[in-house]
């Protein structure tokens, strides 16, 4: 996830730790998503610059930008992250979500990625452009948006 929060203009060029990744053009979605993995197994999902997730190999979730809010996985909660910021100095500001409101948080982030999926599986969708594909790695993204659906949304361990 960028360090600047402002708006990206390409953000399948921005995103050069993925590979294999996509840009998809998805009917319903405002803008195309670009999808893709680390080398670490780690999948991201780009909806535009906001919503955004990223999920550790077993499709647990590790962090999100959803609202203009950074969310990180404490474990067994999501802290959402924002700077305030003075004209002298940027301080980070942590505020870890209650049950009720991680709940909801999980549930629009299933939502989004159970719409995708649906997306997907009717062939409501086009691919843009890719970058370091093959045959099967189109699969290997559709199998990861199951492995993350089909987990009742789980969070990875705490990130620092």
């Amino acid at each position: 996830m960028a360090r600047n929060e402002a708006d990206r203009e390409d953000l399948l060029e921005e995103a050069i730790g993925l590979s294999p990744c996509w840009e998809i053009e998805v009917i319903g979605l405002v803008e195309p998503l670009v999808a893709g993995f680390k080398k670490n197994g780690n999948c991201s999902l780009y909806f535009g610059g906001d919503p955004v997730y990223q999920f550790d190999p077993e499709g647990h979730l590790r962090r999100g930008f959803v609202g203009g809010h950074l969310f990180r996985s404490e474990g067994k909660t999501l802290s959402q992250i924002h700077r305030d910021r003075t004209e002298t100095t940027s301080t980070l500001v942590r505020y870890d979500l209650n049950e009720v409101e991680l709940q909801e948080w999980l549930a629009k982030m299933r939502k989004t990625v159970a719409e995708l999926i649906d997306r997907f599986d009717r062939g409501e969708y086009r691919i843009l452009r890719e970058r370091g594909t093959d045959a099967a790695a189109f699969t290997r993204l559709t199998d990861s948006l199951q492995q993350i659906h089909n987990n009742s949304p789980k969070l990875s361990a705490p990130l620092r």
